[in-house]
C-alpha cells in the first residue's frame, strides 16, 4: 500500500501533504510548488513515483526535485509541461543546466552530478518508460569530477558583476544567543563577546536543568506511589468503580478515585498506569471527571514535589497544572519535549532537533544504541542528511534524561502502536493520540518566537527574557553558540567541527559567524602589519611615528601581547626581538596556583554569570582598585580550560576541587556579596 500523499492548494500557496501514522502530516514543497502551477500533470507523476517509499525518502526526494524544477522554470521561463519532442529536449537540457550550473545552489559540482544521476535522471527514465516523455528524447548522464582538493561550487562572481549583499548596519542577529557587533574588531570586544555567550549559555543551562529536575522529581514521586500501592486496595477500588455507571463530565463528589488525599492519588495513578491512561484523555474509563480533578488542585499542591520555576506565566493562575499531573506517570507535553531536547543539544551539540525526534532506542536488528564505551555510556542518533550516526559520550544529566525516556516508554509499550515501541520521544495527548512529536513548532514551545502561543518554557523563567536570550533562542542558535564557545576556548576550527559533528568546511561556513571570524582575522592582520613596520624601522628615529604608537611603553606592551598570543616561532617577531632580552616568544602564563586562589577566581566568574551581570558593566574600570572585572573573568576562563586539559593529575585535581568549591559558594553568594564598600574582595572568599 502506498504512502498517503496529496496536493493541498490555497490562493497564496500550495504544498504536498504526507500523512503519517500517529503524527501530524508533513508539509513538503510549500516554498516552490506555487511556481509550478503550469505543471499539474508532472506533479501528479511525482506523487505516483513516490508511492510506497519511506517517509524520509519521500521528503528528501520531493524537496530536492521540486526546488530544482522551480529554479529551472524561473531561469529558463518555462511555464507549462512540454508536449512535443522538441519541447521535451529543451526542457531536459534546461533542467540539466540548472542542476549543474545554477548559482542559486550552494552544492559542489560533485554533489550536483550526484543529484542528477541518482534523483533526476532515474525519474526522467521512469517517465519515458510510461510514455510521458517521448522515446527519442536523450537523457544525459552527468560526469562526476574527481578533482585534486575540494570541489568548488558556482558561487563565483567577477568584480562589480553582482548586486551587493545587504547587511544589518550594526549587528548580526539570529545566529547566536546574543548579537554580534560587526563594527567592533578589537580584542576587548572579543573578550566581552566570549563572556556574554558563556553567561547566556550557562543561564539557559541552569533554567533548563531546573525544569528537567522538576519533571524527574514528579515522575519519581508518582513511581514511588504506584510501586507501593497495595494490590488489595487497588482491587477493592476497582470493584467499587465497576459499580458506577460510565462517568460523565461532573463525576460524583465522592468518587472512589477523587485525588484529594495521597492514598486516593496513589489508587488513581495505579488505575491509570494499569490501563495506559493520562489526565484529561478522551477515553478515561472510570477516572474522575475534569471538574472533580480541578477541585482537587489545592490539595494536590501540598502533595506534589516542588515546581522549580521563578514565576508563573499570566495564563496559569495556580502552580498545579495538568502537565504536572501527567509528569507523575512520565507523560510529556510538546513544551516538555522542547525543553529536554534543548538541554540535550546544549550538552551534546553534535545532535540536532530532527535526528533526536526521530531517534530510535534500538536498531532494526535489536542492537541498543545506548552502549558502553571507553568514556562511559554513549548514545547515537542517525543524522540522515549527513548519512552517518553521531555518537556522544553522555554526561550524568544526558544519561538521566535518556534513562527516563527509555523507562517510561518501556512501561507503556503494550499500549503503543508497534512502530513506536523503539522510539525515543513518544507523544500521547487527547488531540492526536500516540505519535512522534512534530519538529514543526518546537521552537515555539521553547521560546514562543514566530507565534503568539502561550505554552512556552521561557514563561517560567523571566530572567531569560531579561538577559535577552528569548529573542534569538532556537535549537540552531544553541548549537552555534556552543560551537563558537569551543572556538574561543581552543582557537581550532577542527575542534569546533568535532564538537558539532560536522566537517571543517561546514563549521566555517555555517557555525562560525563571518563577522566574528573577520574580527579575529583583522586583529591578526593588524598585528602583522605593525610587526612588519617595526621590523623595518627598528633602528630608525621615526619608528614611533611610522607605527603610530604614542610612546615606547605602548610599543613594548604591544610586543608583549604578541609574544603571549602568537605560539611557536615568528620570523618577524624574532627579527624585532633580536636585540631585546626582556621579552621571549614563549607565550606562557606564569601564575602561583592554590586551591584558595582558584576558588576565588572561579567564584568571581560564576557569581557574575549567575547574577546575570552583562559584559558592558564588567568592562568598566573600578575607580577604587583600577581593576577591570572582565579581565579577572577572562583569566578565570583561561585557567579553567587550561587546567582541565593539563597532563599533571595533581593540577587537574586541584582545579576540580576549586571548581566544586566555587559552585557551592556561588549557590550561597550573590554578586554584591563579593564586595565591600571600598570595592575590595572579601578575604573569606
Amino acid at each position: 500500500m502506498g504512502t498517503p500523499l496529496k496536493i493541498v492548494r490555497t490562493d497564496k500557496v500550495h504544498w504536498i501533504e504526507l500523512e503519517r501514522d500517529g503524527s501530524d502530516p508533513r508539509i513538503i514543497g510549500k516554498k516552490y510548488l506555487k511556481s509550478l502551477d503550469g505543471f499539474p500533470d508532472l506533479i501528479s507523476e511525482i506523487i505516483t513515483y513516490n508511492l510506497g517509499k519511506s517517509e524520509h525518502t519521500i521528503t528528501t526526494w520531493i524537496s530536492r526535485v521540486i526546488r530544482l524544477l522551480s529554479l529551472c522554470a524561473k531561469e529558463h521561463e518555462i511555464r507549462t509541461t512540454p508536449r512535443s519532442s522538441n519541447e521535451w529536449e529543451y526542457f531536459v537540457h534546461s533542467l540539466y543546466v540548472t542542476c549543474i550550473a545554477s548559482r542559486e545552489q550552494e552544492a559542489s559540482v560533485d554533489t550536483r552530478a550526484w543529484l542528477w544521476n541518482n534523483n533526476v535522471k532515474p525519474f526522467l527514465e521512469w517517465l519515458q518508460a510510461r510514455d510521458f516523455i517521448p522515446l527519442d528524447v536523450i537523457l544525459p548522464r552527468a560526469r562526476r569530477i574527481k578533482a585534486h582538493g575540494n570541489s568548488t561550487s558556482f558561487q563565483v562572481t567577477l568584480i562589480d558583476s553582482g548586486k551587493p549583499v545587504e547587511t544589518t548596519p550594526n549587528t548580526l542577529q539570529n545566529t547566536l544567543l546574543c548579537e554580534i557587533n560587526i563594527q567592533r574588531t578589537d580584542q576587548e570586544y572579543l573578550d566581552e563577546l566570549h563572556y556574554e555567550l558563556d553567561r547566556r549559555a550557562t543561564l539557559l543551562h541552569s533554567c533548563l536543568l531546573r525544569y528537567w529536575r522538576s519533571i524527574k522529581a514528579h515522575y519519581d514521586f508518582g513511581k514511588r506511589l504506584t510501586d507501593s500501592a497495595a494490590p488489595k486496595q487497588v482491587n477493592e477500588a476497582l470493584a467499587n468503580l465497576s459499580k458506577l455507571t460510565t462517568p460523565r463530565r461532573g463525576s460524583p463528589t465522592h468518587h472512589p478515585l477523587k485525588p484529594d488525599t495521597e492514598e486516593k492519588l496513589q489508587l488513581l495513578l495505579a488505575y491509570m498506569k494499569e490501563r495506559g491512561l493520562f489526565f484529561f484523555c478522551k477515553d478515561r474509563g472510570y477516572m474522575p471527571g475534569t471538574n472533580t480533578i480541578y477541585r482537587c488542585f489545592p490539595s494536590l499542591e501540598s502533595m506534589l514535589p516542588m515546581f522549580d520555576v521563578d514565576a508563573l506565566p499570566p495564563w496559569q493562575k495556580i502552580a498545579v497544572s495538568v502537565d504536572r499531573l501527567n509528569w507523575l506517570l512520565g507523560y510529556l507535553e510538546p513544551r516538555d519535549v522542547a525543553a529536554l531536547i534543548a538541554l540535550l543539544i546544549l550538552l551534546n551539540p553534535n545532535w540536532n532537533l530532527t535526528p533526536l525526534l526521530e531517534a530510535k532506542v534500538r536498531s532494526k536488528d535489536g542492537k541498543s544504541w545506548l552502549e558502553m564505551s571507553e568514556g562511559g555510556v554513549r548514545f547515537s542518533v542517525d543524522k540522515k542528511r549527513a548519512r552517518s550516526r553521531k555518537y556522544s559520550d553522555l554526561c550524568d544529566t544526558s544519561q538521566e534524561i535518556l534513562d527516563f525516556l527509555i523507562e517510561t516508554n518501556h512501561s507503556r509499550a503494550h499500549f503503543m502502536p508497534p512502530h513506536l515501541k523503539d522510539a525515543l520521544f513518544v507523544r500521547c495527548n487527547a488531540l492526536y493520540g500516540w505519535g512522534v512529536p512534530s519538529a514543526h513548532g518546537m521552537v515555539t514551545h521553547l521560546s514562543g518566537s514566530n507565534t503568539k502561543t502561550k505554552f512556552k518554557v521561557t514563561d517560567y523563567y523571566p530572567k531569560l527574557e531579561k538577559a535577552g536570550i528569548t529573542k534569538a533562542l532556537s535549537f540552531s542558535t544553541i548549537r552555534t553558540t556552543m560551537g563558537v564557545l569551543e572556538w574561543f576556548k581552543t582557537g581550532s576550527v577542527k575542534s569546533v567541527a568535532k564538537k558539532l559533528g560536522n566537517s571543517k568546511r561546514v563549521a566555517m561556513k555555517h557555525y562560525l559567524p563571518e563577522p566574528l571570524v573577520d574580527a579575529f582575522n583583522t586583529r591578526r592582520v593588524r598585528q602583522f602589519q605593525n610587526l612588519l613596520i617595526i621590523a623595518a624601522t627598528k633602528d630608525e628615529e621615526y619608528m614611533l611615528e611610522a607605527t603610530d604608537f604614542s610612546s615606547l611603553e605602548d610599543l613594548n606592551l604591544f610586543l608583549k601581547n604578541v609574544v603571549d598570543s602568537v605560539p611557536g616561532k615568528n620570523p618577524l617577531l624574532s627579527e624585532v626581538l633580536s636585540d631585546t632580552h626582556n621579552c621571549s616568544n614563549g607565550g606562557e602564563l606564569i601564575a602561583s596556583l592554590s586551591e584558595n586562589s582558584l576558588t576565588a577566581l572561579y567564584t568571581y566568574k560564576y557569581s557574575a554569570i549567575d547574577s546575570n551581570i552583562d559584559s558592558k558593566s564588567l568592562s568598566e574600570t573600578c575607580q577604587q582598585s583600577g581593576i577591570i572585572p572582565l579581565s579577572v573573568i577572562t583569566l578565570s576562563s583561561y585557567l579553567e580550560v587550561f587546567l582541565n586539559q593539563h597532563k599533571d593529575q595533581k593540577l587537574k585535581a586541584l582545579h576540580e576541587k576549586a571548581l566544586s568549591n566555587a559552585r557551592q559558594l556561588t549557590a550561597s553568594l550573590r554578586w554584591a556579596d563579593l564586595f565591600i564598600s571600598q570595592g575590595a574582595i572579601h578575604e573569606e572568599v
